[in-house]
C-alpha cells in the first residue's frame, strides 16, 4: 500500500534513529527497532488520526531515541484523544 506523499510519515521521525551516537551492536538494534517502532506508529496515526495508542508510541519512541519535543507533543496528542488513560499520564509526569 502507498500512501500519497503529503500522508506519509515525516523523514525525521522515519530516520530519527541515525542521530543517534551508538557504541556497540546491540545499542544499534536498539536504535534501529525504536526506528521502525517510531515510524509504525506513525502510519497507525495516518490510518485514525485520533488512535491515541498510535500517539502514545511514538512519543515513547522519540523520547527514548532523544528527540524530546516530538516526544512531548506526541504524548500531548495521546491525552487529548486518549480520555484520561493511565499509561499516557504516567509517561507525562
Amino acid at each position: 500500500m502507498s500512501l500519497p506523499r503529503e500522508k506519509s510519515p515525516a523523514l525525521s521521525e522515519l530516520r530519527c534513529f541515525f542521530i543517534v551516537r551508538v557504541g556497540g551492536t546491540a545499542t544499534r538494534h536498539l536504535a534501529l527497532l525504536l526506528g521502525v517502532l517510531g515510524f509504525l506508529a506513525r502510519q497507525a496515526i495516518v490510518v485514525d488520526p485520533e488512535f491515541w495508542i498510535g500517539y502514545l508510541q511514538l512519543g515513547q519512541a522519540c523520547e527514548q531515541l532523544g528527540n524530546n519535543d516530538l516526544a512531548l507533543d506526541a504524548l500531548q496528542n495521546a491525552g487529548r484523544f486518549g480520555g484520561g488513560n493511565s499509561k499516557v499520564i504516567a509517561l507525562r509526569t
